[in-house]
């Protein structure tokens, strides 16, 4: 019988089997046989399916009876599932799973099949990241998945769950070598006709990829954390010339960042930049850039990208370059047909050491009736924006990343409170009022976007909109109201931010800059 119809005669009543393989469980350099099923199940909430990974043991391979296969972990495909994938040989690719503490290496052949699973579990986690969707209906699967697992009343998790690689308990030797990591394995009644040593001649990626996780569990054994300053700063300038310097607004603390990211939108409002993505703007504002940063340090520039109007800048201070490695850009346009580049999103990503950093620099819809566009852009840009590195076939997603920096002119506004006009409220200073009815804030509150990211408190004025070259908010015949547009958010643990803060100094446009400072590490 076809290991597909095995894998269904194990689940539940109404439950969907998308896609089975034979795989091979990656831990401690040893190599065993796991059968993989990616499951669905309807579900009202979420207009979609909700999807889990089912990862059982099998007694002999082939696999001849539904009997066989013993429920092993069950992994929902939430929000917080996390999955990247490596190369291992010319036909074999590692597809990591982790999803808190959580963390398996799958050897997965190279193939459509895969490419597939791989698709989903992308498209599922990014479905449900801003829901908070209900996994009861895999309750039977987790109970069963525990009963197998009592064994003489030892539980199997550490070794089969990689927690091994925190657990304190266990001993040294689990690690020096492979026979003792095999025994260990044996003593707990596993079978050990399925365990493979890759001994002598592991996969490199195989073996790297496993020394790495042993060595992250060990970290606070072996190495240090240093601290970073990294800048963030936004300003829409409103297709104006950098007719002013830049320093009040880069260079603005008293000791220079490490890292310097900065973004600007509407660099250049002319036909031919939104048709041909070409502007004299570019380089100077470049120029700007390099003349106003900080004076204490000298940078060099990581990389630099641009789409029409929207444009991100990256700098480190001198001594950080030779420690960035695997730099990559892409961009997102999500203006007219959701594919022109006069609205979108433009990221820079690198690993500094052992950490991977993204930055995002996005231009949303206008409009203050426009929230659900705007949401729509946040949507476009997490889900389309991918960094190639090298010759893997799978990119790197913006979730991907330890650290995540998304700013720019978001364009969200502020629906008209009942107690007062906006206006009179921002004269006022009453901002604690004003920021209730902030469009940002409560569709981040209701759980639409940006899930899990952080954003410091804002005690500064609306950064929009101003009429040009003073502090007095729009005269014009449209009259725009006060927004606070430009937002500077933030996800990662380590991350800690210091100041946020506008610049209303630098007047040329309509729009007041804004900057935020973050201690990392």
């Amino acid at each position: 019988m076809e290991l597909l119809s095995l894998v269904k005669e194990k689940l539940l009543p109404g439950h969907k089997l998308n896609n089975v393989f034979e795989v091979d469980l990656v831990e401690s350099l040893i190599k065993s046989t796991r059968i993989l099923a990616l499951i669905e199940s309807e579900n009202e909430e979420t207009e979609s399916s909700l999807k889990a990974v089912l990862v059982y043991q099998t007694v002999r391979v082939p696999v001849r009876s539904s009997i066989d296969l013993t429920l092993d972990v069950v992994i929902p495909v939430n929000g917080i599932l996390k999955c990247e994938v490596g190369s291992s040989t010319a036909d074999l690719v590692l597809v990591n799973l982790s999803t808190g503490e959580m963390k398996f290496v799958f050897e997965m052949p190279f193939s459509e099949q895969t490419n597939s699973f791989v698709s989903d579990i992308y498209k599922s986690t990014e479905a449900v990241k801003s829901l908070t969707p209900e996994f009861s209906w895999l309750n039977p699967y987790i109970q069963l998945s525990q009963k197998s697992k009592q064994i003489d009343g030892i539980q199997k998790d550490a070794v089969l769950t990689f927690n091994s690689f925190t657990n304190e308990n266990d001993s040294s030797e689990s690690f020096t070598s492979y026979g003792a990591t095999y025994t260990h394995k044996a003593h707990l009644g596993i079978d050990q006709e399925n365990h493979t040593f890759v001994h002598p001649s592991p996969s490199l990626a195989a073996r790297e990829n496993e020394i790495k996780k042993e060595m992250e569990a060990r970290e606070d054994k072996y190495t240090y954390f240093k601290n970073y300053t990294v800048f963030i700063g936004t300003w829409n300038v409103n297709g104006q010339y950098p007719s002013i310097g830049l320093s009040e607004w880069l260079a603005c603390d008293e000791e220079p960042p490490d890292f310097y990211a900065v973004a600007f939108q509407e660099l250049d409002l002319n036909t031919e930049a939104f048709l041909f993505n070409v502007t004299p703007r570019e380089q100077e504002w470049l120029n700007a850039v390099s003349n106003g940063v900080h004076p204490k340090a000298k940078y060099l520039k990581v990389r630099f990208v641009r789409l029409v109007g929207i444009m991100l800048i990256v700098l480190a201070k001198e001594e950080h370059i030779a420690h960035i490695r695997n730099v990559a850009v892409d961009t997102v346009g999500t203006g007219i047909m959701n594919k022109m580049g006069n609205k979108g999103g433009v990221s820079v990503r690198f690993e500094l050491h052992n950490t991977s950093i993204v930055f995002i620099n996005a231009h949303m819809a206008a409009h203050v009736e426009e929230v659900e566009r705007r949401n729509e852009d946040h949507d476009l840009i997490l889900a389309r924006t991918d960094f190639r590195l090298g010759s893997s076939e799978y990119p790197k997603r913006i979730e991907n990343h330890d650290h995540i920096y998304f700013f720019g002119d978001m364009n969200y506004r502020i629906n008209k409170p009942r107690e007062s006009d906006i206006k009179t409220l921002a004269n006022k200073g009453n901002l604690k009022v004003l920021f209730e009815y902030d469009q940002l804030t409560e569709q981040k509150r209701i759980g639409r976007i940006f899930a899990n990211y952080n954003e410091g408190v804002i005690t500064f004025q609306p950064t929009f909109k101003y009429d040009l070259n003073s502090d007095n908010w729009d005269s014009s015949e449209k009259m725009r109201q006060p927004a606070w547009c430009d937002r500077i958010l933030w996800k990662g643990t380590g991350i800690k931010q210091q100041y946020y803060r506008s610049h209303p100094t630098l007047r040329i446009s309509d729009h007041k800059s804004v900057s935020a400072l973050f201690n990392t590490r």
